[in-house]
C-alpha cells in the first residue's frame, strides 16, 4: 500500500513473525539438555573389579644363639686312706653235726652295702683244724655269681685265705660243704670289706655355654588381590563398557 504525504512517498515493510521460532529453540534447548542430562551426568552405580596392592604381617621362624647357665656339681677333697668295716673277726662258725653226706654244708650270710665305697675289697681268711676230709667252700654275691671258691684236699688243719671286689650290693652267702658225714665242727672265720676313704664336700659351680634357639620374627608382605568397587557412570558409559 502507499502513503502520499507532503509530498512524499513512504513504502511500509512487512513485520517478521517470531514466535515460532522461539518455541523451537527453547525446545532443542530443552533436548540438549535433558540428552547431556541422560547421556553424559553419571547417576548409576555399577561394579568394577580392580587389583589392588596390600601388604601383610607373616611370621617366620629366626635362629639365635643364646649363653644360657647351668648348675654343675663339683667334688673336692683329698684322700684319707682305706676305710674298713668288718663282719668276722677271728669268729668261731659251728658247721654242727652231720649223720648223712655233707652235700648242702653250712650257710653263713653277710650284707655288703657298697653305697659310697669306691674301689672296695673284700678279703679274710677261714680254718678248720681238726677234720681232715675235704672241704669246698663258695661265696655267692646277690645276683648268683661265685666270686670264690675253694676246693680242698684231705688234710687237717685245712685254710684259705681269699680276696674278691663285690659288685653289688646286698646279700653274700659263704657255704661250708663236705661229701664226709663229721661230728660237731667249727670255723675260724675272718672278713673284712674296705675301701678308699676319703673328706669331700661338693658344691655347686654355675657354668655357660651357648644354645641356639628359635624365635618368631614378623615380617611385611606385599601381595595383590582383585576386589570390588562401585562407581556412578552415564547411560552413555553403559553402551560403551
Amino acid at each position: 500500500m502507499v502513503f502520499q504525504k507532503q509530498d512524499d512517498i513512504y513504502e511500509e515493510k512487512p513485520k517478521v513473525k517470531w514466535g515460532g521460532w522461539k518455541f523451537a529453540i527453547i525446545g532443542l534447548t530443552l533436548a540438549i539438555v535433558i540428552i547431556c542430562v541422560v547421556f553424559v551426568i553419571p547417576f548409576k552405580k555399577v561394579p568394577v573389579e580392580v587389583v589392588e596392592t596390600y601388604t601383610e604381617t607373616e611370621y617366620k621362624e629366626e635362629a639365635y644363639t643364646e649363653r644360657e647357665p647351668y648348675t654343675v656339681k663339683v667334688t673336692e677333697g683329698e684322700a684319707t686312706g682305706r676305710k674298713s668295716e668288718t663282719f668276722y673277726d677271728g669268729s668261731l662258725v659251728e658247721l654242727g653235726r652231720r649223720v648223712m653226706p655233707d652235700r648242702w654244708g653250712t650257710e653263713v650270710y653277710f650284707t655288703i652295702d657298697l653305697s659310697g665305697k669306691p674301689s672296695p675289697v673284700a678279703s679274710g681268711s677261714w680254718e678248720i683244724e681238726d677234720f681232715v676230709n675235704a672241704f669246698y667252700v663258695t661265696i655267692t654275691d646277690p645276683r648268683f655269681n661265685q666270686v670264690y671258691t675253694y676246693k680242698g684236699s684231705e688234710v687237717a688243719p685245712q685254710s684259705d685265705d681269699f680276696q674278691f671286689v663285690p659288685k653289688y650290693s646286698g646279700m653274700y652267702l659263704m657255704r661250708f660243704s663236705t661229701h664226709y658225714i663229721r661230728a660237731d665242727k667249727y670255723a675260724r672265720l675272718t672278713l673284712v670289706l674296705s675301701w678308699d676313704g676319703a673328706a669331700t664336700t661338693t658344691t655347686e659351680r654355675t657354668e655357660y655355654r651357648e644354645v641356639t634357639k628359635y624365635r618368631q620374627v614378623p615380617v611385611q608382605v606385599e601381595k595383590q588381590r582383585t576386589v570390588t568397587n562401585y562407581k556412578r557412570v552415564s547411560i552413555w558409559g553403559l553402551l560403551f563398557r
